[in-house]
């Protein structure tokens, strides 16, 4: 297959109008300046003016062109850091209690799955506006984790949340989100 019958692209394409734009505009005018007569001279001038406007709305469809592809690329790496953040943030929620609630043979499997979780979440289109909290109660209760173990990674994950950020709101009211004591602590 020839070069001539791959389909261009529009950057291509652009760059080769240009270049004939350029090269017509060029050739029109070395014409026009050495026009015999006043009337060729308006004639190659004209033809020249076409040329060089054509050249201009070429040049100004292919910056318009690029400043649209850099602020796509900028938005699609926007969305990733986003993303990323906001799994950062779920990490950063679970894991303490991952620590905590979990027996230390368990961790491996239940840092594995948590990781599993995480980016399953990450895929869905409303990952980013989805409710935070209701992601982090959610990748808890698929853990595999029993409820009394699952429930205090939860309540960590709050804890956690309210300590690096005080103004959200509370929790919902439940009778399982009551703070466990430390191991060890005397309970009397």
């Amino acid at each position: 297959m020839s070069d001539a019958a791959q389909p261009l692209s529009d950057d291509a394409m652009l760059a080769r109008i240009a270049a004939r734009d350029l090269s017509g505009a060029e050739e029109a005018h070395d014409r026009m300046m050495r026009a015999a007569s006043a009337a060729e001279f308006a004639d190659y001038g004209r033809t020249y003016q076409r040329f060089a406007r054509s050249l201009r709305q070429t040049l100004a469809i292919k910056a318009r062109l690029a400043r649209e592809a850099s602020a796509a690329e900028r938005e699609r790496l926007m969305g990733e850091a986003r993303r990323a953040a906001r799994c950062n943030d779920l990490r950063g929620r679970l894991d303490p209690g991952l620590r905590i609630f979990t027996e230390p043979h368990e961790r491996e499997g239940a840092f594995e799955a948590l990781e599993r979780e995480i980016e399953t979440e990450a895929e869905r289109p409303d990952f980013l506006e989805a409710d935070l909290d209701g992601l982090l109660a959610g990748i808890c209760a698929r853990l595999p984790l029993d409820e009394p173990q699952a429930a205090g990674v939860e309540r960590v994950g709050w804890a956690v949340a309210e300590d690096l950020w005080p103004d959200i709101p509370d929790p919902p009211p439940s009778a399982d989100l009551a703070p466990a004591p430390p191991p060890g602590a005397d309970t009397s």
